[in-house]
């Protein structure tokens, strides 16, 4: 329970805010693609064979969307990086994220086929 101070300077307790039945939010179980991977743990490996990490990958995902958007800056944030390496959804940075390490959008968020781009 959170403390509130009132105009009088007592302390007035206040309720967290919950579910209507008391419960905590479950998060659905991450999938494992053809590749026995997650999607998270495909970004980390692709993080870790480039060298990149959380903040430098929301960098160069920002630069890349400033090709399309240029008064758009800092698009992407580290914290979107880390919602993804956490299973967390965030499927509108992915295809940054994809065209930015040069992999197919289906390898990266599915394990789908091959992880390279195809070649246009």
């Amino acid at each position: 329970m959170l403390l509130m101070p009132n105009t009088k300077r007592k302390l007035v307790p206040v309720a967290k805010p919950s579910k209507a039945d008391g419960t905590q939010k479950k998060r659905k179980p991450l999938e494992v693609g053809p590749d026995n991977r997650t999607l998270p743990q495909r970004l980390h490996w692709l993080m870790g064979q480039n060298g990149v990490s959380q903040a430098g990958l929301a960098r160069m995902c920002s630069e890349y969307y400033a090709t399309f958007v240029p008064d758009c800056q800092d698009k992407v944030k580290q914290q979107h990086i880390f919602n993804v390496l956490q299973g967390q959804e965030s499927s509108s940075i992915l295809p940054l994220i994809a065209q930015v390490f040069d992999v197919s959008d289906m390898w990266l968020q599915y394990g789908i086929g091959p992880m390279e781009r195809a070649k246009h």
